[in-house]
């Protein structure tokens, strides 16, 4: 995927949560446009997000390693 690609669905009016599908079989849903930080080669994602607001784990996740997006029903 290429970073423009990745960017144009965080910038989506109105946003449309989606789940990222990664080489090894892990996903990642993105509810939110807030919490994802886009790169040239890689995202970082705050993958545990607290109750208070407050991130608890980042993930980095390259752009080569995303198999798949599938887009969510929005919260």
């Amino acid at each position: 995927m290429r970073p423009e690609e990745f960017k144009n669905l965080l910038e989506a009016k109105p946003f449309i949560p989606f789940r990222i599908y990664v080489t090894g079989g892990s996903t990642y849903d993105i509810m939110h446009e807030d919490f994802v930080l886009p790169g040239r080669s890689m995202i970082t994602l705050a993958a545990v997000v607290g109750p208070d607001g407050i991130v608890d784990q980042v993930v980095h996740v390259p752009l080569i390693h995303i198999n798949k997006i599938e887009m969510l029903q929005a919260a």
